[in-house]
């Protein structure tokens, strides 16, 4: 009878350990819940501050940064993107971002962009140990994106792209002038045939560029130079007839006919050094003959520029109603640069129709921005809770053990 009472008293029960382990409540539910919540707190502000990171990816439909190039040309490094500088001016943007440590999170490498060549997408990358409000986190990295097509805004909008213009209205000479005009002229047809060059360009505004271009070449062409600056020479035009530049006028023709008489010189002594050497000696002939009508065509110019010093001095004095055709040359002249001026004007409305309106930032995830390596609120609870029940459990059947046999 002994000996059966003994066996009886060590036989444990699934039951049993069920009942004990859930009998003494007033321990089991305080360390549940303290168990619980602690859980909860080392996954929410261990694991996932330590594992969890956001990220989102994106490509650009914008016509240039599609093709890594800004409005202006200049060149797009996606790697910029997470730069101290562009962080900070976004910070600055918004005050909702005040409270963001851009040095703290660089210093750290907590921010990473990266590109995918093959599918031509962007991948940002930032740790949710810095930002832990999901919204925040997400309107940050949105502007970060976006942020190359803010620049290009700016740019269509703050840029004039007429300093060739500027150039025009401070320069001396009327040669500077057209020089600055070309120059102007040769911008913008460039500058057009770099955005038809795209494939992505919308028809209208391909449309538009190649238009615009037309008009241009129309107006400056590529005689257009040649025939200013004949005009110029062969009427003696000069934009100002101060005595100093009058002056330099008389110097530089003096020095052009030394010039002149010293080549006149050069090639009255080749002559007779051709004449009195062999007619067999043909390749030394022809050295001597080169040498000559170079010296030739050289005194031809030097004699168009003379002339032209000439006809220029020839109008000292003179008012401008009393040069012939001067009125008529800066007015047309001056109408030229109103018409760059307009074009160049039209050339940032292209701009903006290539560049700015339809530009945007398409997100290969509708919620812009994932996270990842957390555990979720939902499965934290229910982990917690699990590990809390099994340790009150735990510490009521070691503080109640001697029940079990009970």
């Amino acid at each position: 009878m002994e000996e059966n009472q003994v066996v009886e008293q060590k036989e444990i029960t699934f039951g049993r350990i069920i009942k004990v382990a859930f009998r003494n409540w007033k321990l089991f539910t305080p360390i549940a819940l303290v168990v619980a919540a602690g859980c909860a707190l080392g996954i929410h502000f261990g694991y996932n501050t330590m594992k969890g990171s956001y990220s989102s990816t994106f490509s650009y439909s914008s016509v240039d940064l599609s093709q890594e190039k800004y409005a202006d040309g200049s060149s797009f490094y996606y790697r910029n993107l997470v730069s101290s500088s562009n962080l900070n001016k976004i910070k600055a943007s918004n005050e909702k971002y005040a409270s963001i440590d851009i040095d703290k999170i660089l210093d750290s490498n907590g921010i990473s962009v990266s590109k995918d060549e093959e599918k031509k997408t962007y991948t940002i990358k930032l740790s949710y140990k810095f930002i832990k409000n999901g919204d925040v986190a997400k309107s940050f990295i949105k502007d970060i994106a976006e942020s190359p097509l803010k620049q290009d805004a700016d740019i269509v909008t703050n840029t004039s792209f007429d300093s060739a213009l500027k150039s025009f209205d401070n320069a001396e000479t009327f040669e500077e002038q057209i020089k600055y005009l070309v120059r102007q002229a040769d911008f913008l047809a460039s500058s057009y045939d770099a955005i038809t060059k795209s494939a992505n360009l919308p028809l209208s505004v391909n449309e538009l560029a190649t238009n615009n271009k037309e008009k241009v070449n129309i107006l400056i062409d590529s005689n257009y130079s040649k025939n200013m600056n004949y005009r110029i020479s062969s009427n003696g035009y000069v934009k100002s007839y101060e005595a100093q530049e009058a002056k330099n006028y008389e110097v530089t023709s003096s020095l052009l006919v030394e010039e002149k008489n010293l080549n006149t010189a050069k090639i009255d002594a080749l002559e007779d050094e051709i004449n009195n050497i062999s007619s067999t000696a043909t390749t030394a002939i022809s050295t001597l003959s080169q040498q000559m009508e170079s010296l030739i065509l050289r005194n031809q110019d030097i004699q168009y520029e003379v002339d032209a010093i000439a006809r220029k001095l020839a109008n000292k004095g003179k008012s401008e109603s009393e040069i012939p055709g001067y009125t008529a040359f800066t007015n047309d002249l001056n109408s030229d640069r109103s018409k760059l001026a307009t074009y160049t004007n039209d050339y940032k409305d292209v701009l903006k129709s290539a560049y700015v309106d339809t530009a945007e930032v398409t997100y290969e995830n509708s919620s812009i921005t994932t996270l990842n390596g957390t555990i979720s609120l939902l499965i934290n609870g229910a982990i917690s809770v699990v590990v809390g029940v099994v340790v009150g459990a735990v510490v009521n059947l070691i503080v109640d053990r001697k029940k079990l046999y009970e």
